[in-house]
């Protein structure tokens, strides 16, 4: 893809009031592929450009689940450091 066709595109979707909005949680993430959906049956975006977005969000979306299985991990982690430290110091 060209800089040219990006930029048009993303002219193209400002002008059918796109805006980026926040995209920090997986329901951020549904009401942009839903409404993106939307406008593509209604032909306000094309289909090839409905189909490059869903690719971004869908990164976006393994992005985030990663993120937070990273944090579970790290909670669990710091909770089975705390226990053992626990359990040496009582005895």
């Amino acid at each position: 893809m060209n800089s040219h066709y990006g930029i048009e595109m993303a002219a193209k979707l400002v002008n059918a009031g796109y805006r980026p909005g926040p995209l920090a949680s997986p329901a951020d993430l549904r009401r942009k592929l839903a409404r993106l959906y939307r406008d593509g049956c209604q032909g306000l975006v094309s289909t090839a450009d409905a189909s490059r977005l869903a690719g971004i969000l869908n990164i976006l979306a393994r992005l985030l689940e990663t993120t937070e299985i990273e944090e579970r991990i790290e909670r669990l982690e710091e909770t089975a450091r705390e226990t053992r430290s626990d359990a040496f110091s009582a005895h």
